[in-house]
């Protein structure tokens, strides 16, 4: 019950009903990575009062697991100094949708919230150097001298002909008939003598 006085007089009541909801990140912090690196980004953090504070580090459970921290655990420095220094290293495992995280740091009275987006460096197609077409086409020169050699045609025919007449195996082939042509002659005349 919420109530309220006036000083002269009077009195209001009211219920109230009061509901908890989770605080807005208090920062973004966007990494890119290419596939099995790591990338990291670092920040500073105070404690909101003049006195250290010890700390915890972590992610909500619905974070994905190609997030780290570091440190986990330790003593915020109070504010007017320097900051403590906090990194968060994102290696993605695996190709498809940008991985999302919530990093929440608290202290015994304080807590801060930071939503992380993870992805991958945007593609970006090679430029070919020298124009964007291909020149495909021969030089007349070439083209002149690929039809001097289609022109002149090659009788092959006549090529095997000259190959077989000269070859080792038809020059041995005529040797040998030879010899069996002067043997079987040698013969007939030793018959004629001897008779």
């Amino acid at each position: 019950e919420f109530i309220i006085y006036k000083s002269t007089g009077g009195r209001w009541k009211f219920n109230a009903i009061f509901e908890a909801t989770e605080s807005e990140a208090d920062d973004v912090i966007i990494i890119q990575s290419p596939l099995q690196k790591t990338s990291s980004v670092s920040f500073k953090l105070t404690n909101y009062l003049r006195s250290y504070a010890e700390f915890q580090a972590f992610f909500t459970a619905d974070s994905a697991a190609e997030f780290v921290v570091y440190p986990k655990s330790g003593m915020l420095e109070p504010y007017g100094k320097d900051g403590t220094n906090f990194i968060v290293s994102f290696t993605p495992t695996e190709y498809g949708k940008a991985k999302v995280g919530k990093l929440i740091i608290q202290t015994e009275e304080m807590q801060w919230s930071y939503e992380l987006r993870g992805s991958h460096p945007q593609y970006k197609i090679p430029e070919v150097k020298g124009g964007r077409f291909i020149n495909n086409r021969l030089s007349k020169d070439i083209i002149k001298v690929l039809k001097e050699r289609h022109e002149v045609k090659k009788n092959f025919l006549k090529e095997n002909l000259k190959t077989a007449k000269t070859s080792p195996y038809k020059a041995r082939k005529n040797s040998k008939s030879r010899d069996v042509g002067n043997t079987s002659l040698n013969r007939s005349v030793y018959s004629r003598s001897h008779n």
